[in-house]
């Protein structure tokens, strides 16, 4: 699922992150094996980084893309458990 959200990023500028969620399902490991299943999911991907219309992610060291990505995972799952997945 492709969403967008803005963030305030270092030295408070806005960004916009355009990015791809799949939720987390967890494992289901108990009852008839045909019941049973792996977890999945559970994932982030950044696929561009805008700054006002500007695409600024080849410009984004590693370290920070990966703390942007860890940001939005958490914000993603906290919205799943508040029972709100189309957070955005």
């Amino acid at each position: 699922m492709s969403s967008n959200t803005e963030l305030e990023w270092e030295l408070s500028l806005p960004i916009t992150v355009d990015y791809d969620y799949e939720p987390y399902k967890p494992a289901r490991i108990s009852g008839p094996p045909e019941k049973c299943h792996p977890a999945e999911g559970g994932t982030v991907s950044i696929n561009d980084v805008f700054l006002g219309t500007i695409s600024i992610m080849a410009f984004i060291p590693q370290a920070e893309l990966d703390r942007i990505q860890q940001h939005i995972f958490e914000m993603r799952c906290d919205a799943d458990a508040e029972g709100d997945p189309d957070h955005d």
